[in-house]
């Protein structure tokens, strides 16, 4: 069993990286120059990307506003349009404004593909645009896939291999882990692989294995350098330890006090405040539209996480049905109010919908709780000792619906992935009042229809199995997709 399992989750990180790799379509919105800054760090031990710029890029960054304690209320509108919205200029240095986990995280990574011959960097030794977004490919793809081999961890908490095997290939394809985090080194990118990681430890301490606590403290550091709503994982799941592993609470404190100290240091340094400008955005909090943008959270056809991958429609219907397996009603009744948490939050944030990016981009970072949550339903279905049981001729109609939704879910994400026309189809919006942010002619399964029957010239004239040429420079100056709040 334990080399059938092996062999499952190598073949499902060889699936999902062929996949993301070979799904062509991929803009750079707000990680560009997330990998220049690793290969700043890399080569130069410093986070400026000055060096690396052309005059043009060097001038036309805009300047970093200033820090939380002259600005209280900073608001999203500094965060400026243009080309280079991504950077930000800080005296003589020029900066990567967005949150500096992922190029910590992404520089070993980065070091490995110098070795092998991939740089962000020309012939000349400045940015490449296209150099950066092959990086970008291929590095996205190797860290998703990642991210679906910890679901399949995840998933085999509860369940045989075969039908956990089913739940990471649905959560790998029928998700925004192959529509948003595997088309680039996004925040939620990484997110996805340590909030994944870190709820697998707190699974392993509710089960009776040992506790590290130092390593799960690690884990909930580094989601908070990589992407500020982390910070309400790393309470509830402090919480829980609190009240549940009282013993270990002390070095977990502990190692997130270190991490917090460090991070408040390194913004002290970059940005002469204790809160990145990034972070301080979460002072733009508003509770106006909070109906229709937890509606549309949910069930806009362009950003409904239900609309994108409606098999999540089944998890609650089935543990109402049959009940929560006693063992796991507490880390069950945590992952519901992290999901509800996370909804409630993004519903009070003024750019809900994620800006010009593609389907429920800012939830992405719950994929692995709600695939673990889908596991414990089809644990809980199977279970004869559930609280009411389902007769075998439902559970075999709920096995055919999950599959059929699950491949639907796969061609709503796979067409952001695969056609440059349908991603802009649907994420092309101008706010919550945009023409077709609630438009159902514009919902996925539409828009791949389209698609399919009036494809592209471009795409009927390409040679099959020709992947596109990735361009020099961005077809359009990008927009901002949307910064995340600070929690």
């Amino acid at each position: 069993m334990r080399r059938a399992e092996s062999a499952a989750g190598a073949s499902l990180v060889v699936l999902a990286f062929a996949v993301y790799l070979g799904s062509p379509w991929r803009a750079l919105l707000d990680p560009r120059y997330a990998v220049l800054a690793a290969e700043a760090l890399v080569t130069t031990g410093s986070w400026d990307v000055a060096p690396f710029l052309d005059p043009d890029a060097r001038a036309r960054a805009p300047r970093v506003p200033r820090p939380a304690r002259e600005r209280p209320d900073p608001g999203p509108g500094w965060l400026e349009s243009g080309p280079h919205y991504q950077l930000a200029r800080r005296d003589d240095r020029v900066l990567y404004l967005y949150p500096p986990g992922v190029p910590l995280l992404a520089a070993p990574l980065v070091a490995v593909a110098r070795v092998a011959g991939y740089s962000s960097l020309n012939e000349d030794g400045f940015y490449s645009y296209r150099r950066e977004l092959g990086l970008h490919a291929l590095l996205g793809a190797l860290v998703t896939a990642a991210g679906a081999l910890v679901v399949l961890r995840l998933a085999r908490r509860e369940l045989p291999l075969a039908p956990a095997l089913g739940v990471a290939l649905a959560a790998a394809f029928g998700s925004s882990l192959w529509s948003v985090a595997s088309r680039a080194l996004w925040t939620h990118t990484f997110a996805v692989v340590l909030v994944g990681l870190a709820w697998l430890e707190l699974l392993r301490w509710d089960d009776g294995e040992r506790r590290r606590p130092l390593w799960l403290g690690a884990l909930l550091s580094a989601a908070f350098w990589v992407r500020p709503t982390s910070a309400l994982v790393a309470a509830a799941l402090t919480l829980y330890v609190a009240l549940r592993h009282r013993s270990a609470l002390p070095r977990l404190a502990g190692t997130g006090a270190l991490g917090l100290v460090a991070f408040l240091a390194t913004s002290w340094a970059m940005w002469g405040s204790l809160l990145p400008p990034y972070y301080a955005l979460g002072s733009g909090m508003s509770s106006a539209g909070f109906g229709v943008a937890f509606l549309g959270l949910l069930a806009s056809p362009t950003r409904g996480l239900l609309v994108f991958s409606p098999v999540l429609l089944l998890v609650p219907a089935v543990l109402a049905r049959t009940g929560v397996p006693a063992t796991r009603r507490a880390p069950a009744a945590l992952a519901a109010a992290l999901v509800g948490a996370h909804l409630l939050l993004y519903a009070s944030w003024p750019m809900w919908w994620g800006g010009g990016s593609y389907g429920p981009r800012l939830l992405t970072e719950l994929v692995p709780l709600l695939a673990w949550l889908g596991a414990l339903a089809v644990r809980a279905a199977r279970e004869p000792g559930a609280r009411r049981g389902i007769p075998p001729a439902v559970r075999r109609a709920l096995a055919a619906a999950a599959v059929a939704l699950s491949l639907a879910g796969a061609v709503a994400h796979g067409g952001g992935a695969v056609s440059e026309r349908l991603y802009h189809a649907l994420s092309r919006t101008s706010g919550p009042e945009g023409p077709r942010l609630w438009d159902w002619r514009f919902n996925p399964y539409s828009a791949v229809a389209r698609a399919l029957a009036e494809p592209d010239g471009a795409q009927r004239r390409r040679r099959p199995g020709r992947r596109p040429a990735l361009p020099e420079a961005p077809p359009t100056a990008p927009q901002p997709s949307g910064a995340p709040p600070a929690s």
